[in-house]
């Protein structure tokens, strides 16, 4: 018996097919409540490669902000 793993976009709901790109983000945020304690928040989806090249756009930009701010 064969067995088909299905994925789907988090961003977009299509389903991606690996032969069509395919991207998996896991990470964290720090979040800081209003008395200043932190809490990390962990992630982790799956992306299209359209969903997954915006994505990766948007952390650089901010990583190019990050370095002009210098």
């Amino acid at each position: 018996m064969t067995q088909k793993i299905q994925y789907f976009c988090n961003s977009c709901d299509k389903e991606c097919l690996p032969q069509d790109g395919l991207a998996t983000f896991a990470g964290f945020l720090v979040r800081v409540n209003e008395r200043l304690e932190s809490k990390p928040v962990g992630f982790e989806g799956h992306y299209c490669k359209e969903c997954a090249d915006k994505i990766l756009q948007f952390i650089n930009d901010l990583k190019n902000a990050k370095d002009s701010s210098r």
